[in-house]
């Protein structure tokens, strides 16, 4: 875990930032941004391609651990990326699910 000095410039720097834990491993991120939400929008327009997207999408939102420690951690266990995206997509608005009625 960071401290909380660490967190504080963290969140100086790129304002709300989110603990994301997957498999005991802490990752600190921030929400991803327009440009980072259509960038990964862009990158997985074909279904093949959501899974690299995804990745993308991780590594241009993490703050926390370093870009080699994520290397690391992705050798060994790769889907790592699949969920952490899944959960930048949630923070970015992505909804499973909208409640619909008629005016």
């Amino acid at each position: 875990m960071l401290d909380p000095k660490k967190i504080a410039e963290l969140k100086q720097e790129h304002g709300d930032v989110y603990s994301l834990t997957v498999g005991g491993s802490e990752f600190v991120v921030k929400a991803p941004g327009d440009g980072e939400w259509y960038r990964f929008l862009d990158l997985s327009s074909e279904a093949k391609k959501r899974t690299r997207a995804l990745r993308l999408l991780v590594e241009s939102c993490l703050l926390h651990p370093s870009k080699d420690e994520f290397e690391s951690l992705l050798a060994k266990r790769p889907a790592i990326a699949m969920t952490l995206g899944n959960k930048l997509c949630e923070l970015a608005g992505l909804e499973e699910e909208a409640t619909v009625k008629k005016l």
